[in-house]
């Protein structure tokens, strides 16, 4: 093997070594792995009233109304939900649409989202 070669090889090889992801940036990633398990199209909003964390994920996108669900924990408005802990107020919004496949499923993944958000932000300090 070449010199050239050889270094072409280690830089193809070598890979920077990643930033340490933050709580937030977790349940990013949470929510996006178990959004993907389910054939659907999301949108999801999460923020936090106190802190201003806040996820985004298609939260802007449109969808018809008629294959939308809304989430409200507790139900406050027409598409937002609150989750209220000691000292936080947690505003939660979870849209599916153009879904195939198991309702049960679409159902365990919307829960599993929630729960994700009010462990989240239950224990964040």
């Amino acid at each position: 093997m070449t010199r050239m070669a050889g270094l072409a090889l280690l830089s193809a090889l070598w890979v920077a070594p990643q930033q340490p992801q933050t709580p937030l940036q977790r349940l990013e990633a949470s929510i996006q792995r178990t959004t993907r398990s389910v054939n659907a199209t999301w949108g999801i909003y999460v923020k936090s009233l106190e802190t201003g964390e806040e996820i985004a994920l298609d939260a802007d996108r449109q969808m018809e109304t008629m294959s939308t669900i809304k989430i409200f924990l507790p139900y406050v408005g027409d598409d937002v939900g609150m989750l209220e802990a000691p000292d936080r107020t947690i505003i939660i919004s979870i849209f599916t649409g153009n879904h195939f496949g198991s309702g049960e499923a679409l159902e365990n993944a919307i829960g599993l989202v929630a729960k994700d958000v009010a462990d989240y932000f239950a224990y964040r300090q």
